[in-house]
């Protein structure tokens, strides 16, 4: 198997269990207490109310050992790209986005970088990041890391999300932000606040032999 080939596997799972989870029905209230940083107040969520959805964007980035970190930063940068062209999901099953970098084959086309990007809406508050803002790391990259461990490839994982009132540039810009801070040298990190608005990410490094 070639090494990206697991992160895709990987990431494909992650994903998969996320929906999952969030995909439970039921009634939950949560209030909103000021404001996002791109928005006005969001008025309080009654009992008997739908709750307002998340968008939430799962972003990966998965290359051969050798390849450099300003090489990952450039598919971030990509993957920026394909959000602000594509703009927000509109539903749970959500979009998927794509692409590679680094080709390496003769007879057959080879790839050094794969990325990949999945938008989707949350409906039933099972967010990423926990009730309060701080610099911990979410336990969806806490499972990724985990379950990378021994990987022989690179990985890099980032997660972004936001309410209703999130624009899709704000959301452009949470990942840039963890672009930066990876190109800059850190292996992990997270920005969110109260409202659960924000990104964490997480960045792998291949096992040794």
């Amino acid at each position: 198997m070639d090494l990206t080939s697991f992160g895709y596997l990987l990431w494909a799972l992650l994903v998969g269990l996320h929906c999952l989870a969030s995909g439970a029905p039921g009634k939950r209230m949560h209030r909103y207490s000021g404001q996002c940083e791109d928005s006005g107040a969001l008025p309080p969520q009654e009992e008997d109310e739908q709750p307002s959805p998340f968008t939430q964007v799962t972003v990966s980035v998965d290359a051969q050992p050798g390849m450099l970190t300003r090489d990952l930063v450039y598919c971030l940068a990509r993957a920026t790209g394909a959000l602000r062209t594509n703009g927000l999901p509109v539903s749970t099953d959500g979009c998927h986005y794509h692409g590679d970098y680094g080709y390496t084959g003769v007879a057959v086309p080879q790839y050094s970088v794969h990325w990949r990007v999945h938008a989707r809406l949350c409906t039933d508050q099972q967010a990423f990041f926990p009730d309060k803002d701080g610099p911990s790391l979410p336990p969806w990259l806490e499972m990724a890391g985990r379950l990378s461990q021994g990987s022989l490839a690179r990985h890099i994982y980032v997660i972004l999300q936001g309410t209703p009132r999130t624009s899709c540039d704000t959301l452009a810009w949470f990942l840039t932000e963890a672009a930066d801070a990876i190109a800059a040298g850190a292996s992990e990190g997270s920005n969110f606040d109260e409202h659960r608005c924000g990104y964490a990410f997480l960045v792998i490094r291949p096992a040794s032999f």
